[in-house]
């Protein structure tokens, strides 16, 4: 949108961009919702009064429609903020998978193995009763349980090896135009959202991509 030559253009993929901040709320999940004010915080620091302009007209646009055609949507948002059944679930869950890192911290117990084992460690935690079941909910901590610490250092090694390797680069960077500094950081922008999500859910067995 920054670099398209035509108006017209440049208007489809700020409206492109407008869907995906759009989508991202009616996902009603809220490790999206964080990610998402996380990235736009971050394209308030890359490109600070495009994004000013647009966090202004979405403001002016999304006021109305909240009050009238969106209020059962609001209204179903304000819900999932405020439960705190799943937040009990994901407690409950991650205590489990932490029992299963320390069992075998190193090597874990195996890939896909994660439902087979975790009711032995589901203990109770704080005053919240072990009364069904719950999933990790946590892409890493599963990946340390399942594959072990080794198995995590591998999978994140190549994008702690990426984030070294642009602090080396960020220099030879030019400073204006389509491939410079401001699109690695927008490609950065992406991994933390992925990031941020995988910390409210299991991405590995449910959503490949993840």
């Amino acid at each position: 949108a920054i670099h398209a030559r035509s108006r017209n253009r440049q208007i489809a993929f700020l409206l492109l961009v407008g869907l995906a901040f759009f989508s991202v709320f009616f996902s009603f999940s809220r490790g999206s919702w964080l990610g998402g004010i996380l990235v736009w915080t971050g394209l308030l620091v890359v490109y600070p009064r495009l994004a000013r302009q647009l966090t202004f007209l979405v403001l002016l646009c999304c006021i109305p429609l909240a009050l009238t055609l969106l209020t059962d949507q609001v209204t179903w948002a304000r819900d999932r903020l405020a439960t705190e059944e799943t937040v009990e679930g994901r407690l409950l869950g991650g205590n489990a998978t932490w029992g299963l890192i320390q069992a075998k911290p190193w090597f874990g117990w195996g890939y896909d193995t994660h439902e087979l084992y975790d009711e032995q460690f589901r203990t109770r935690v704080l005053n919240l009763a072990v009364n069904k079941e719950h999933s990790s909910h946590q892409t890493y901590l599963l990946i340390a349980a399942e594959m072990g610490v080794v198995g995590l250092v591998i999978y994140m090694f190549q994008v702690g090896w990426w984030l070294v390797k642009s602090g080396q680069n960020w220099r030879y960077l030019p400073r204006s135009g389509f491939l410079d500094r401001r699109l690695m950081m927008l490609l950065w922008l992406v991994m933390l959202q992925y990031f941020v999500v995988s910390n409210f859910t299991e991405m590995i067995h449910s959503n490949y991509v993840g």
